[in-house]
């Protein structure tokens, strides 16, 4: 993005630091403002082109029209929550305190309240150039927040169902020593398939080593006449659905990602 710096009739400042950085922020405060919406509008231009792309990828889906405007309103409301019109001000003061002097920046002051002759074509590139490096600064700081801000706004739109589809993940079996009902050692070993959406699959596999743990020491916890019945296997099935659900929901932004646990083996000794 760039802001056009134009100018006007000049009034003799001197170029100190205190007048340096004063006009900086004036100038800032006032262009930022006036451009927020231009900024809003490519970055979510930019998002949304981004995000539909990643879908057709991933999935081979193709969002609707009307589909296409919901993210885009939903990338822009993410977008202004995320990085407020407050948060540009100091990154362009700094550009234009660094890039312009300070008759230069009383000029743009002075044209931004009375609009005269257009000045300073010569550093519009190194202006654009410096600008552009902060808000890629910005962006990297920010990205975590933009996502889960963004994700969570799409959680009660249909865009997700349009594209899901059925997926039935492998988890290799499981063994874990049950609570003792007398002397002898009893186990339990389970090979379970979880049925998820295709995009949830990689966040399972990220966090695989955790998810078995719990599941570890889940089985461990319950003793042979617990999982023996047909009752005790279908209340396990719930738990094990239910604990990968809230630990994922507890670090992502996703919508309830299991949706059935089947076992494919059951050995109980």
């Amino acid at each position: 993005m760039g802001l056009l710096l134009t100018g006007c009739l000049k009034t003799k400042v001197e170029d100190t630091q205190e007048n340096r950085q004063k006009l900086s922020w004036e100038v800032a405060r006032t262009l930022a403002k006036s451009n927020y919406e231009t900024i809003v509008r490519n970055g979510s231009n930019n998002g949304t082109q981004a995000f539909v792309s990643s879908i057709h990828l991933r999935f081979g889906k193709k969002l609707s029209d009307e589909q296409i405007s919901e993210v885009e309103q939903k990338f822009q409301l993410a977008f202004k929550e995320t990085y407020p019109v407050e948060e540009w001000i100091p990154l362009f003061a700094g550009v234009y305190e660094k890039t312009l002097t300070a008759q230069e920046l009383n000029d743009v002051a002075e044209y931004i309240k009375a609009p005269g002759y257009s000045i300073l074509t010569s550093k519009q590139k190194e202006i654009y150039a410096a600008i552009a490096n902060e808000e890629i600064s910005l962006t990297k700081r920010k990205e975590e927040a933009f996502q889960k801000t963004f994700l969570t706004s799409l959680e009660n739109s249909t865009i997700f169902d349009a594209i899901s589809e059925p997926y039935f993940l492998d988890i290799d079996p499981i063994t874990a020593n049950l609570t003792p009902m007398g002397s002898k050692d009893q186990y339990v070993q389970i090979a379970i398939s979880l049925e998820i959406d295709y995009g949830t699959k990689k966040l399972i596999l990220e966090n695989l080593p955790a998810i078995r743990d719990k599941i570890i020491f889940l089985l461990s916890s319950k003793n042979y006449d617990e999982l023996y019945s047909k009752q005790g296997k279908e209340i396990l099935v719930l738990q094990i659905g239910t604990l990968i659900d809230n630990y994922l929901q507890s670090r992502y932004a996703v919508k309830k990602p299991i949706k059935a646990v089947l076992f494919r083996s059951f050995i109980i000794q």
